[in-house]
């Protein structure tokens, strides 16, 4: 499955309208904010229909998933949005994560915790904001609640996530999650602007390599498209420094974006990745990306490979380009 699907449901005084946009989301909250009446008005549609009281209106099917048989009954759900709450210890196992890559479904995961095993976006941990309406078909009447998602997280333009109040706006030192070709990149223009660059082997390693560093102002980077289980432990850093957080979709995302390949595609597909990512092929979008690089850049002079940098990508033209679209602490004059 791919694309952009949104979920109307709809009950008495409650109306939910939810969009997704990946294989994998999370939505996030405190008690009270609706998450388990949703799970509950699903079911409860899928169960008994329009004696529900429910309505749900969406262009793919959406069920729920629980219980000891999780793996049979999902084992038959194809093509569909696939709802579970916190209270279904699976969702955090290595079983549930394999289960997830290859599927055709996208998987929406109602938790306040975190599921290290999948690879899920930042910008795909969501929250429920809920509104009132004292007014139901034009008269006054008790409140009506409405919910709809947003992201958890907030950004810049330029991908800093959480950015307010950082203390800093020139790092001391930069840490690259990425210990390949984004890490050769990264370092090479640390070197530019006269600053160290660390790489910390992954992005498990992040929290430890920022709490290591012997710089007190950090600019951390790693993939947004698969940071979500680890963005709430590096914000946690703020505590003993200051850091501040770049999160493009991933390495090659950012190199798409700097123009250097010449082809009409790159951006239609930029401008909307969900419409060409299939979730059966595409665990996350960091590797999607990777592909439409190390395809579109073959038969140029910057063809890609994720192991080691082409050089081209170091000369003074390439990295201008490059550093256009990065944060401006980044960009050397």
């Amino acid at each position: 499955m791919k694309g952009t699907h949104t979920v109307v449901v709809e009950r008495a005084k409650v109306k939910y309208t939810l969009t997704f946009k990946r294989n994998i989301s999370f939505i996030r909250g405190n008690s009270g904010t609706g998450k388990t009446t949703l799970i509950s008005m699903i079911r409860d549609y899928n169960d008994r229909g329009q004696e529900s009281g429910v309505t749900l209106s969406c262009d793919v099917p959406c069920e729920t998933l629980s219980g000891r048989r999780w793996e049979r009954e999902l084992s038959i759900i194809e093509d569909s949005i696939v709802f579970m709450d916190e209270g279904n210890e699976f969702i955090y196992s290595k079983d549930f994560a394999k289960a997830v890559s290859g599927s055709s479904n996208y998987f929406v995961l109602i938790s306040r915790r975190d599921a290290n095993e999948l690879p899920y976006s930042v910008d795909e941990i969501l929250k429920l904001v809920n509104t009132t309406s004292k007014v139901i078909n034009g008269r006054k009447s008790d409140k009506r609640f409405y919910s709809v998602t947003k992201p958890l997280y907030t950004h810049t333009a330029n991908m800093l996530y959480q950015d307010l109040n950082v203390g800093f706006d020139n790092p001391d030192a930069v840490i690259v999650e990425d210990s390949k070709s984004g890490y050769q990149f990264y370092n090479a223009l640390c070197n530019r602007l006269g600053i160290p660059c660390y790489t910390a082997t992954g992005v498990a390693n992040l929290k430890r390599t920022i709490h290591e560093c012997p710089e007190q102002n950090i600019l951390a980077i790693g993939d947004g498209a698969a940071f979500g289980p680890y963005i709430e432990k590096v914000l946690g850093q703020r505590v003993y420094k200051n850091v501040r957080l770049f999160l493009p979709e991933s390495f090659e995302w950012t190199l798409l974006r700097s123009g250097l390949i010449p082809n009409n595609d790159i951006p239609k597909i930029l401008k909307d990745p969900s419409s060409y990512i299939e979730s059966r092929d595409y665990l996350s979008w960091e590797r999607f990306f990777t592909d439409v690089l190390v395809k579109y850049s073959a038969d140029t002079r910057y063809a890609y490979k994720k192991a080691k940098l082409n050089e081209q990508y170091l000369k003074p033209q390439a990295m201008n380009a490059v550093g256009s679209v990065l944060p401006e602490c980044l960009r050397a004059e």
